[in-house]
């Protein structure tokens, strides 16, 4: 007895210095292991990675080394100098212990977890970016002796209520992420591995050039990916992706080379709903939206196959329809009823040109008032060749009964078309007007809108009359904030716009009693800082119009502005 008494004491002693180990290490190297990290992710860097404070265990992921850095930051030192590139509340790293022994042993990282992050992605109009942070192999400072390097060892990794913002200005492109959490398992040690991921955003808003896509959109993505390291190749395994209330499915594989991007996918909406459609249309989604009365039947698929790089695209197409779409809001006095449409985008081969894009049986109805159009595009690069007819009435004030119009305080005015197009743009820049068929009208009355940051904009009345030989702007006569503007004019070849290829060409008398341009020059929603120094852009403002403008002398004509602006 006296025996295993003393042999239950000495192990006791034994395990209580064993912890007392375990719990000192950390502290006997802490100052060691921050010099360490700092170096080794600084010495290979454009920005500098800095930290407040760090906490190292080896409990919390026993047997391995927890590294947790507070008030993380990664920060420019370049062109883009100033700017936070990430932040974030807590950055946990777990290390494989093993790897601090062993001469030039390379470091091991298991586990990464980022607490609140704030990713701030910036492209200037030259496609500089401030990603684009790893300094060139010649770059890196030599040394007598060789440093370390690190390791990706990852099995998993996680983003908790992170926020991305991506700003690239050569593509007129704006994203916001807020309330994403992602979680990624995986042997990132093989060669190959199914990546198993988790993804749901609370917040997410995308603009191009002005254009609202998705705005404030939920989402949620379940996906699995085989990937082939050796190959760079991505496999789509199980996944389902839900944008608001539409769920979709994606199968195929992408491929990253050297200098392309080969891709072979497949995506539908499996469900039939109209309502998961709508969902996506941006104010749509409201707060009560399952108690919002819809009807209707869609379908959605389409494919991407091919390769793309800086000079070719590949071959895609995407097909939906609407049919018996029908919404009601519950508190909103009018409905939206005959909602319909088959819409088809269909580019065959590398060769843009080669698309066509077509759309039919297009139209709704609010109240008692109808909208209709049909129209084809076809040869959209070189030679646009467009059918279309356009037909019917909006009334803007029973729009703004009917839809949810979130941050508009006035909505007013009557909008009616009356067109038919059958031509191609060669034709008409031959001046073979007696081939092309255009006619009909657009007129503008009585509009008014005001919404949050904006100006009263008041369109008194606008007409456009569409001939064989141009489209003539009879009339415009607008009072935007304090400013008035009126303007009469033509456009020779409208069929241009649709080409990047191709330049618009016209010519208009302005005039103007008094332009207050201050008020139009909002300020920049984020607050990233811009470099002093960024490389200027290479394109021009609206290089594809060529407008004569005339401004009416008029005694009383002014132009007050107190910032400098492009008109």
């Amino acid at each position: 007895m006296k025996l295993l008494k003393r042999l239950l004491l000495i192990f006791g002693v034994f395990i209580v210095l064993a912890i007392g180990i375990v719990l000192a290490i950390p502290f006997l190297f802490k100052d060691e292991l921050v010099a360490l990290v700092k170096e080794q992710v600084n010495a290979n860097l454009k920005a500098t990675a800095d930290f407040s404070d760090v906490d190292i265990s080896l409990l919390r992921s026993f047997p391995h080394l927890s590294v947790s850095l507070q008030d993380f930051s990664l920060v420019w030192q370049d062109v883009f100098e100033g700017v936070h590139l990430a932040t974030a509340q807590n950055a946990a790293v777990t290390i494989d212990i093993r790897s601090f022994f062993g001469a030039n042993k390379p470091i091991e990282i298991r586990k990464v977890a980022l607490a609140k992050p704030a990713i701030n992605i910036l492209v200037l109009e030259d496609g500089t970016a401030n990603y684009d942070i790893a300094l060139p192999a010649e770059d890196t400072t030599a040394t007598e002796e060789p440093v370390s390097d690190m390791v990706i060892a990852l099995q998993s990794y996680m983003l908790t209520d992170a926020s991305i913002r991506y700003q690239d200005k050569s593509t007129q492109t704006d994203v916001e992420i807020k309330g994403l959490n992602h979680t990624g398992k995986g042997d990132f040690t093989l060669t190959q591995y199914d990546l198993d991921t988790h993804t749901d955003i609370a917040d997410m808003t995308v603009e191009m050039e002005g254009i609202s896509y998705l705005k404030h959109a939920q989402l949620n993505l379940d996906a699995i990916f085989n990937i082939d390291a050796e190959k760079s190749l991505y496999v789509f395994k199980d996944n389902e992706l839900t944008v608001n209330a539409l769920v979709l499915q994606a199968d195929g594989s992408v491929q990253l080379l050297e200098e392309d991007i080969v891709m072979d996918l497949q995506f539908k909406a499996p469900g039939s709903d109209f309502r998961s459609l709508w969902s996506l249309i941006p104010n749509a989604y409201t707060a009560d939206y399952a108690n919002v009365d819809i009807a209707g039947t869609f379908r959605l698929e389409g494919l991407v196959k091919g390769t793309y790089n800086e000079t070719t695209y590949p071959a895609f197409r995407i097909q939906t329809k609407v049919e018996n779409g029908k919404v009601k809001y519950p508190d909103l006095p009018l409905g939206i009823s005959n909602i319909r449409a088959f819409l088809d985008v269909n580019s065959p081969s590398s060769d843009l040109d080669d698309m066509q894009i077509k759309g039919e049986n297009i139209g709704l109805v609010i109240d008692k008032d109808p909208f209709e159009a049909n129209f084809s595009v076809r040869t959209p690069i070189s030679d646009p060749d467009v059918k279309a007819n356009v037909a019917g009435t909006i009334d803007l004030a029973k729009w703004g009964k009917a839809f949810p119009l979130d941050g508009v305080q006035e909505m007013a005015g009557i909008i009616t078309a009356d067109i038919n197009m059958d031509t191609r743009l060669s034709t008409i820049e031959k001046e073979q007007y007696e081939q092309v068929k255009m006619s009909g009208d657009a007129a503008i009355e009585n509009l008014r809108y005001l919404a949050d940051g904006l100006p009263l904009v008041v369109i008194n009345r606008a007409v456009t009359h569409f001939t064989p030989q141009r489209v003539v702007v009879d009339e415009f006569s607008s009072q935007l904030g304090k400013s008035d503007l009126s303007a009469s004019g033509h456009i020779d070849n409208i069929l241009a716009y649709i080409s990047p290829e191709k330049t618009m060409k016209g010519a208009f008398k302005v005039h103007t009693n008094y332009f207050f341009a201050d008020e139009w020059m909002t300020a920049e929603e984020s607050t990233t800082p811009v470099p002093s120094e960024a490389p200027s852009a290479t394109t021009e403002i609206f290089d594809r119009f060529d407008f004569s403008l005339m401004r009416l002398p008029v005694k009383s004509s002014m132009m007050y502005m107190k910032s400098p602006m492009l008109l």
